[in-house]
């Protein structure tokens, strides 16, 4: 197999060099996730299968924008996973499901997280839970319902900028949280 042994950021390099071996071997390694994040947020097997497939036609061709320095490949796939499933959902007319960071974090997609997941899962719970729940409450809406800051903002019959400051202030918390207080390496 292309990707034995091999790590995911080496394999999205050479994906980048077009190696359909490499994009095979992290479609092996990264599917079953894509695909049950992408089931939670959608609530259909199909749509979640055609999100798949959205994801790793990006990956194919968007590979040379990866920045290591901002995501893991894993992470950079499942933030594809995110937006393609909640643009599907907007495209269509309906919402992302409501799932609590709590519900997010503790699921496992496709049966498929390992052991250092459910480490790095148990640390970005304990950082969560850590934040005040204004900041909590905001991050959970934005990033794991896909709701824009405006639908936010009158959801909790806040201002626009209340929430814009409240979502900065909790993902930079989290980040605090997880790798400056030493829960993760960066």
């Amino acid at each position: 197999m292309a990707g034995d042994g091999v790590s995911d950021g080496e394999l999205v390099a050479r994906v980048t060099r077009r190696d359909e071996r490499a994009l095979a071997a992290l479609y092996d390694r990264h599917a079953a996730r894509v695909y049950g994040l992408a089931l939670r947020v959608t609530g259909d097997a199909r749509e979640a299968e055609e999100v798949v497939q959205d994801v790793f036609l990006r990956l194919w061709r968007h590979a040379p924008r990866y920045d290591r320095r901002l995501a893991s490949p894993r992470s950079w796939l499942l933030i594809m996973a995110r937006h393609c499933s909640i643009d599907r959902l907007r495209a269509r007319g309906r919402r992302p499901q409501t799932i609590t960071l709590s519900e997010q974090v503790g699921s496992t997609p496709g049966g498929m997280v390992q052991a250092e997941d459910n480490i790095m899962l148990g640390h970005i719970r304990d950082a969560a839970a850590a934040l005040p729940d204004g900041l909590r409450e905001v991050l959970e809406l934005a990033y794991f319902n896909g709701w824009t800051q405006r639908e936010i903002a009158g959801h909790l019959d806040l201002p626009l900028g209340t929430v814009k400051t409240r979502l900065r202030q909790a993902v930079a918390r989290l980040r605090d949280l997880l790798f400056h207080e030493g829960a993760l390496d960066p």
